[in-house]
Formats: structure tokens, sequence, C-alpha cells
């Protein structure tokens, strides 16, 4: 592919619409393209083209505050460079989704004196934590009380 026919191979909507890349996408659904014997990835160019140079170590976020949530979207007012934390920070990957809650399954507050972190750095509820060990030693114990009875 020419550079110049680049806006061509783009569904060009309004200034708050996706403008969707109409050539191929890879696995993950970003459109891509190949210049020079390079594989480039479209939304990073049309940031490029209008936006200007990507700065180093930055990636290209399609921004939800906007209305974008498609991999294959071009438009530069959808498209943001931010670190790459912050970019995860701002997907739905499970564990910052996790990171967000502010109260457990149960309701308890994530905070300062009702959370702990096991060895694999997992949040965890104390509350929810004492609930369980409690209900496993009543458990336990009714077990043994049934062996006794039988014995």
């Amino acid at each position: 592919m020419d550079i110049k026919n680049f806006w061509s191979h783009i569904e060009i909507g309004s200034p708050d619409e996706c403008w969707p890349w109409k050539g191929g996408k890879n696995t993950k659904g970003y459109g891509q393209l190949i210049i020079d014997d390079r594989r480039l990835m479209s939304h990073r160019v049309a940031y490029e083209l209008t936006l200007g140079p990507i700065p180093d170590g930055f990636e290209i976020d399609h921004v939800k505050e906007r209305g974008c949530c498609n991999r294959a979207c071009c438009n530069p007012f959808h498209l943001e460079a931010v670190t790459p934390e912050e970019n995860k920070l701002r997907s739905n990957w499970p564990g910052v989704t996790n990171a967000r809650k502010i109260h457990c399954k149960r309701g308890h507050p994530f905070n300062l004196e009702n959370t702990i972190y096991d060895r694999n750095g997992w949040r965890r509820c104390k509350a929810c934590h004492r609930i369980q060990t409690a209900e496993d030693r009543r458990g336990k114990k009714q077990l043994h009380q049934e062996a006794q009875y039988e014995n």
C-alpha cells in the first residue's frame, strides 16, 4: 500500500463517529497495512498523519470517553497517546476491572482496615476471610463429631 491512498481505506464519518478501517485486520481486530515492507497498525498511522509522532514508550488508546470501543477505528478524535500503564488502566482487562472495585462481592469495603493481600498480591476482604474461616472450622468440627459418633 502507498501512504497516499491510506485514507481511502477508512470509512470516514463525522468527528464523533468511529472511522473503521476497511482493509485487513489482525487477530485482535486492529486494522493493519503494509507500507515499504513494514506491517503497521492503521490507528497508529492515522494518529501520526494527523496529530504527529507518537512519543517513545507510548501506545495509542481508543478512548471510551470519546465514544470509541472499536479497535479498527482510525478517527484521530478518538485516539490518544498514553503510557502502557494508563492504557491498561483504561481497559476491561479482568485484573484492572477487579482493582477498580471498592467493595467485595458481599459488600464489605476494600479499605486499609479490611483489606489483606496474599503472597501472590491478590487482594482479599478480611471480613469475608473471617467468615470463611469460621465456616471451615464449624464444618471440620461437625465432621469430627460425626466420625466419633459412628465409632
